[in-house]
């Protein structure tokens, strides 16, 4: 499918990172979107039957769940990267696709996604440029309870430096403990996302349109989390909506203090939006439309799922003692002597001492040099 130059769709594009984001990304492509998958693993790669661009990062063999490695080898070849995103991906509103539970995706996108931001989207005082080159909104998948140990622990550090990110459009947070089919999961995803972004190509309507530039504002240039509902004509009440975005979503749950800064609606008939705000949160704007098959949300601006993600640190502390009693028989007889993945770091504070003595924290490192560490 091609997208003709006045369908928002059109300078959407997607940078897919990891072999879960692969499995998106391939939906994506399937619907007209231009899509780069970056993988440290040759052979995830090579399982993206009729993908159009795809790149192995050099010397990755797959980083087995290890973040860390991951940063190493986005730290080693971040400049090629964003030449590589920058060429391949020409779209001005681009979504970074990742799994925070893994290793590739999980250690290489927050960095990425924080040094694309600082280069792209922001002006030389760090605030969001008024004219930035391109816009990013990040999608990741949560792991669901019944996943090993370790997805959890990289989910939670993953979010932990997303929620970091100034100036970072919408995040949409894909939890699979909605559902037990993960790759039902994706396309419901897909399609849902495919469909609020077609609104203002398709959905017209006498009584009010929604335009590519306010469909641009709520998803990339809006901070917080994003949550959609497409559901059929005959759940087109408030009552079935409020039903569904708390019962029946694939998205982590918002924390409960009523915040959402936009909606998106456009449904088969008017509906009773003030049920659905005292809910949800009055918004600062709604934007509305009308259509005479499906009942669509989008709500942005959201609070982030901080619940959900302590319900994830809860789960592995529960288990962290068990893990490091376990390793106590290694430890006495000598075999190791540290377990780090358990540990608890003392968090440091950089500070510098000005020419008249005074203490002072240090300025905020950017990205690049956070990531330069990493390097060889």
């Amino acid at each position: 499918m091609n997208f003709n130059e006045e369908d928002i769709r059109s300078d959407v594009g997607f940078v897919c990172i990891g072999q879960a984001a692969g499995n998106i990304g391939l939906l994506f492509e399937e619907k007209g979107y231009n899509v780069l998958y970056i993988n440290t693993s040759s052979e995830d790669l090579a399982l993206l039957k009729n993908a159009k661009h795809v790149y192995h990062v050099p010397n990755g063999e797959g980083c087995a769940k290890d973040r860390d490695k991951a940063k190493y080898h986005l730290a080693n070849d971040i400049d090629h990267l964003l030449d590589l995103i920058e060429t391949k991906v020409p779209q001005k509103n681009v979504f970074v696709v990742f799994a925070s539970g893994g290793g590739t995706g999980s250690g290489i996108s927050p960095y990425l996604l924080n040094i694309l931001v600082e280069k792209f989207s922001t002006d030389e005082d760090g605030e969001l440029s008024a004219n930035p080159a391109k816009l990013f909104s990040a999608i990741t998948i949560l792991p669901s309870d019944s996943e090993p140990l370790q997805p959890a622990i990289n989910s939670y550090s993953c979010c932990k430096e997303i929620l970091d990110i100034e100036n970072l459009g919408t995040v949409f947070f894909i939890d699979n403990n909605s559902m037990e089919d993960k790759m039902k999961i994706n396309k419901v995803f897909v399609n849902e996302l495919d469909t609020v972004l077609s609104i203002p190509a398709l959905h017209k309507s006498v009584k009010g349109n929604v335009d590519k530039a306010e469909i641009k504002k709520v998803i990339f240039e809006t901070h917080g989390m994003g949550k959609i509902l497409c559901r059929p004509r005959e759940r087109g009440t408030a009552e079935c909506i409020i039903h569904d975005l708390k019962d029946k979503s694939i998205y982590a749950p918002a924390s409960l203090n009523g915040t959402v800064l936009y909606y998106v609606m456009s449904t088969t008939q008017d509906i009773d939006k003030k049920s659905i705000f005292v809910e949800f949160g009055e918004p600062l704007d709604t934007f509305q439309t009308f259509n005479e098959k499906n009942n669509i949300v989008l709500m942005t601006g959201m609070s982030f799922p901080l619940d959900r993600l302590k319900g994830i640190s809860t789960r592995v502390k529960a288990k962290r003692d068990k893990i490091e009693d376990s390793y106590e028989g290694l430890i006495e007889n000598g075999l190791i002597d540290d377990v780090s993945l358990t540990k608890k770091r003392k968090k440091k504070v950089t500070t510098t001492t000005t020419p008249t003595g005074e203490v002072k924290r240090a300025p905020k490192k950017s990205a690049m040099e956070l990531l330069a560490q990493y390097r060889r």
